[in-house]
């Protein structure tokens, strides 16, 4: 059985490192990771990630799109053992925020879902407050 460490990364009270065997939980951390990664942000893996965080100005036809593109992408390259089943999104032009939705089916053939939301952002594009 795989164990790997859940994010987002923390300790306990003795200071070890917290891990699962939940198959589940260690997949919906591997998406995570891989959704909200900025393309660039990994050294040695330039094109991992998406454009997740950085379209919130974008029209919201063109957010919806890239986001659904990005998403695809990354299940395509990344996480080739998920099917991916359903992305759904969601903007709030007022709060500046992007919610989307993932739904997937794990090898074992489980169904699952994470959802992801942007945190506020500056006219730049740096995040004020993380979600």
């Amino acid at each position: 059985m795989e164990r790997a460490i859940i994010l987002p990364f923390s300790v306990d009270s003795t200071g070890a490192i917290l891990a699962s065997n939940d198959q589940r939980l260690i997949w919906q951390s591997r998406v995570i990771a891989a959704v909200l990664t900025g393309a660039g942000e990994r050294v040695f893996r330039p094109q991992y990630g998406g454009f997740i965080k950085s379209i919130i100005f974008e029209p919201s036809a063109d957010a919806d799109f890239i986001i659904k593109e990005s998403v695809t992408n990354t299940f395509t390259s990344y996480l080739q053992d998920l099917t991916l089943i359903n992305i759904k999104t969601s903007m709030d032009s007022q709060l500046a925020t992007i919610s989307v939705t993932i739904d997937y089916k794990l090898p074992s053939g489980q169904f699952d879902q994470v959802s992801v939301k942007t945190g506020y952002l500056t006219r730049s594009g740096d995040v004020l407050q993380e979600l």
